[in-house]
């Protein structure tokens, strides 16, 4: 069965790129542009996986994926240094909790090995497979 990946990220382009480069390599991909439409396709699709720009507003990464720390999640952001200070909210949302520290972050632009690599360590850690 193929893995199930749900995107939540306010560009299209990403979004565009990402959907393009997962489902060409076997992915079942859906896309949300923000928190309403990403909470809706995550109850629909039951994904295996998200991708989330950890730069959603208004708190928006950490309220979708904050406190669900059983589903796999690669944050994605443009902006290094909000990468670490989103990384230091979520691990203080979750009382100092090691698993927080251990979610993964990638810089925009994405680079495709680096993101299919991470997504396959993912998937051998939860069983899954593309």
């Amino acid at each position: 069965m193929a893995c199930s990946i749900l995107i939540v990220d306010q560009e299209a382009e990403t979004r565009a790129f990402l959907r393009t480069l997962l489902t060409n390599r076997g992915f079942i991909v859906h896309c949300a542009e923000g928190i309403e439409d990403g909470t809706c396709k995550k109850q629909s699709c039951c994904p295996d996986l998200m991708i989330v720009d950890a730069m959603l507003p208004e708190e928006g990464a950490l309220s979708f994926c904050g406190c669900d720390m059983t589903l796999p999640v690669i944050f994605i952001s443009p902006i290094p240094l909000k990468s670490i200070f989103f990384r230091n909210r979520l691990i203080h949302a979750h009382n100092g909790l090691k698993e927080a520290s251990l979610l993964p972050f990638l810089e925009k632009p994405l680079q495709e090995d680096e993101l299919l690599y991470l997504i396959n360590t993912l998937n051998r850690q939860t069983g899954l497979t593309p």
